[in-house]
Parts: C-alpha cells; structure tokens; sequence
C-alpha cells in the first residue's frame, strides 16, 4: 500500500498487514515527522521516494522507531536561517570592501575646503602646464593627527617635452587670506598608509626625493603627465579653501 507523510507529502510503500496493528506509528525518513498511517485512495505517482519503512523504522507500544541514519531534508525554518545570515554575511563585505577596504579618507563635514579657481601662472607659456585630476582630502595620522592632501597631475601641454615642473600650493581661511603654502616639485607620491602612519620627517623626505624627480619630472613629453602631492601637517581650522598654481615647467637640454 502507499501512504503519504502529512508534513512532507513524501510518498511509500508500506505493507498493508501492518495497518491492522492499531498502535503501528512510523517515522517520515526525509522531515523525521512521527504519524500513523493511512491507507491512500490513490495510486502512487510513478517518481515515488524510493526510500520505504520497513520494520527498522516503526514500533509498536512506543511508536517511535531510531531512524538517527536515516536522511533528512532541512526544515523550512533552517532554510530561512541559512539565506538571512547569507545576506547579512555578502551585506557586511560590501560594506568593508566599499567603506573600508578601498580606504577612501573620509572628509569631516566642518573641515572641507573647496578649491577655487586655479590661479593663472605668471608667466602665460606655463598655462599650458594644466593641472588636471585634482582632488583634496585629510587623513587621520596615528603620530601627527589631521594631515590636509592635495593631489593630482599636471600635464604637458605643449608641443616639446618640459621638465622640473613646480607647482604652489595654498590654502585660504574665509577672508580669502593665505594661511599655509607650500611650493614643490611634481614627481612624487606617497601610499595612503604611508600617510597614516609615517612621521612628518620621513614624509617630507620621500615627497621631496630626488629619484621621483629625476625619473618622472626631467623630460615630460607632450600629453603626458606627472603626479604631484602636497602635505599641510596640522592645517588650521580656518581652512575654508584652496589653490594650485604652476609656477616653473623648464625645456630640457637638448643632448644632441
């Protein structure tokens, strides 16, 4: 006979003799739900489960048979767990590779400069020298507390290659009165982690060092570029924006 487990719907074959045993309870093999059985009306669909109960999984008086080895599908509860702690575990990474793992520094809302104009050159050949990609942000140094950065790239636009290109850079409290500059030669960079954790001296010497100078700032060539970074340790809170100019670009010696 086929009897149909009322929490699963799983379907088996059970003999029918059994049935004349009123106190024969069984046990589903796939959700573990104790019942007694009844005979079905209909017959059994032709992909029946192919696991049955047999005398291991059914017992007279106690009605509980030890089917510990047999298989079980998860419960719908345990389902639901599953997927939620899915969601909250991919939720968490996106938020640590967004908020945290790009390490992006986070701008304080009463300390944001706004860059003005950039400042025409003196001299107008070094307007072809355009500073491009800038971008401004403050980092929390473990040794020296807010560092104010600015960064981007200046890019060579004229015809012949120039070199030792130097750029100003300055910052305005809200009278538009300069209140820290500083003046340097593009070429060199530093990590964002090297900014959060290296000393005022060890930053000055790798933002000043020759070798960046000498192989990215002797000999730019028409359209290309070099990145320039300027630190201002400890910036005053009366920041309330700043300024980039190019003040030298030099045509390199021609070594023919």
């Amino acid at each position: 006979m086929i009897i149909t487990c009322p929490n699963c719907e799983a379907q088996f074959q059970l003999a029918a003799d059994r049935l004349s045993e009123k106190t024969v309870r069984v046990r589903c093999t796939w959700c573990g739900h104790v019942f007694v059985p009844e005979q079905e009306s209909q017959p059994a669909p032709t992909e029946m489960a192919s696991n049955s109960f047999g005398p291991e999984s059914e017992e007279e008086e106690s009605g509980v048979a030890d089917t510990s080895s047999a298989p079980r599908r998860p419960s719908r509860w345990r389902l639901a767990m599953l997927l939620l702690l899915l969601i909250l575990v991919l939720a968490g990474a996106g938020w640590y590779y967004w908020g945290g793992l790009q390490g992006v520094p986070f701008l304080p809302g009463d300390q944001n400069p706004q860059q003005t104009a950039v400042t025409p050159p003196t001299d107008a050949e070094l307007s072809k020298i355009e500073l491009r990609d800038v971008r401004q942000y403050f980092v929390d140094n473990e040794k020296l507390g807010d560092l104010f950065v600015i960064e981007g790239k200046a890019v060579n636009t004229f015809a012949e290659p120039k070199g030792l290109i130097k750029i100003e850079a300055q910052l305005f409290d809200a009278n538009s009165t300069v209140v820290a500059e500083k003046t340097l030669l593009c070429g060199n960079t530093v990590s964002l982690f090297q900014l959060q954790v290296l000393s005022q001296d060890k930053l000055e010497s790798a933002l000043s060092a020759k070798v960046g100078v000498l192989t990215k700032n002797t000999s730019v060539p028409p359209q290309e570029s070099v990145p320039f970074m300027a630190v201002f340790f400890s910036p005053p809170s009366s920041v309330e924006e700043f300024g980039l100019r190019v003040v030298q670009a030099k045509t390199p010696p021609n070594d023919s």
